[in-house]
């Protein structure tokens, strides 16, 4: 296998007349080849401008526009149009993005930015955590595939695998494990058709590899809707139960789980065996464990080049070239990795969401400034705990303002009200675990 330094050279080394994508149209499933694409990408209209924001769906035309803009030598930042419009809005502004390409670009014109040149050209992912500390992290072509390679290397693919492309190409994740992933081995890559076919996209393009985050196992798992020829599913992008991943192992089905970070280009381990929890750690990584076993990466191939415009944030979690993840970790005597809590605080959904809990309950604390309270994760969605003197319309009147405010996926959807302080350690931190 090898290690590619553009998505072009990676696309110039495989099968030209081999099926690349699988797509539905009107119907009909449509297939183009590796040399299609590549004709495609030369003939994409020249971009004027240095740094192009897409607004990404999972659609051919998409991830063409992606690879041209790449071909072009453009700063690319990857954008989420599932996102609530004031996300979108905060990310163009604060990564100078200033031109736009995909569907409902007129939606967001007045935010573009001036253009900035550019020679080291660029590919930026927001991290998944709240809008008001919009970071961009900054990657190129180069560690994206070798993330890729990272991964293959320890899980590699038949050419003959067809790989179901259905996470957010604004992910790094979805971006690297269901389609850099595939790509690297002349695989073709059936582009899923969105929510709406959640329970029949596997019937439809008959894949033999899934990549997914834990909600989306679990679905899956849950509905019998595993079609007969899939025999490898990667599932990342948060924790996932152990039973969800013994209960696929148990269907026949290979079952890999990948620990991965937006700041690493997403692969720094997974397993391969029949334990799911105990990760090998791939090539391209040095994995070191602190005193208090947070994990540590260091890696010229894959560690990010920083958050964009965000000097200080990067200092803080690059710490004489290792980077600190904040998640808490094991390595047993054969070098397998298992992660075992976490360090920073954050709370992380079965989808991958990320809440940054300081900033959130600071905010929140602007609408109940006098009450005791924290936030945790309750049936996979937010609540708030509050020990309070007001009245329950108080409070929920205060809630329904602040979550306008917040993206759908991180609005408060439950209250528990304590009659007692809420438990604090001794330096005044709230026992998050206690919160049940």
């Amino acid at each position: 296998m090898k290690q590619y330094t553009t998505f072009y050279e990676l696309l110039e080394q495989q099968s030209s007349t081999k099926d690349m994508f699988l797509y539905e149209e009107e119907g009909d499933l449509c297939h183009i080849t590796y040399e299609d694409f590549r004709k495609n990408i030369l003939s994409f209209p020249k971009i004027e401008k240095q740094r192009v924001g897409i607004l990404t769906e999972n659609s051919y035309e998409c991830i063409l526009s992606i690879f041209a803009c790449a071909y072009q030598k453009k700063d690319i930042i990857l954008l989420n149009p599932r996102d609530d419009d004031e996300t979108i809005k905060e990310q163009i502004i604060a990564a100078d993005v200033a031109y736009l390409l995909g569907d409902e670009k007129n939606l967001y014109e007045e935010y573009l930015r001036e253009d900035i040149p550019s020679s080291t050209p660029k590919i930026l992912f927001f991290t998944s955590g709240t809008t008001s500390r919009a970071k961009a992290v900054v990657l190129d072509e180069t560690k994206l595939c070798a993330s890729a390679y990272n991964g293959g290397y320890c899980l590699p693919l038949k050419k003959e695998d067809i790989l179901l492309c259905l996470l957010p190409l604004s992910h790094v994740f979805g971006f690297v494990c269901s389609l850099l992933w595939g790509l690297s081995f002349n695989c073709t890559i059936a582009l899923g058709r969105g929510l709406r076919h959640m329970m029949d996209d596997l019937e439809f393009f008959k894949p033999t590899v899934l990549t997914a985050v834990p909600q989306m196992a679990m679905f899956y798992l849950k509905h019998e809707l595993f079609n007969p020829e899939l025999r490898l599913v990667l599932i990342g992008g948060g924790d996932c139960p152990e039973n969800i991943l013994l209960g696929i192992q148990n269907k026949g089905i290979q079952v890999s789980f990948g620990y991965g970070l937006t700041e690493t280009s997403s692969g720094v381990a997974l397993s391969t065996g029949k334990e799911p929890k105990k990760m090998t750690i791939c090539p391209l990584n040095k994995i070191t464990l602190a005193e208090d076993n947070e994990i540590l990466i260091e890696s010229d191939d894959i560690l990010f080049d920083g958050y964009y415009k965000h000097e200080e944030d990067t200092k803080a979690v690059i710490i004489d070239h290792k980077y600190h993840t904040g998640d808490l970790g094991s390595i047993d005597e054969e070098g397998k990795l298992t992660i075992i809590g976490r360090k920073k605080e954050m709370l992380v959904f079965d989808d991958g969401t990320k809440i940054f809990l300081p900033e959130y309950e600071g905010r929140l604390k602007t609408y109940l400034p006098e009450d005791d309270l924290a936030v945790n994760i309750k049936d996979q969605q937010v609540c708030l705990y509050i020990h309070t003197k007001k009245e329950e319309a108080e409070i929920n009147m205060a809630i329904m303002e602040f979550n306008k405010r917040c993206s759908r996926g991180n609005r408060i959807s439950f209250v528990q009200y304590s009659s007692t302080p809420l438990p604090k350690t001794q330096t005044g931190k709230v026992k998050r675990y206690l919160l049940h």
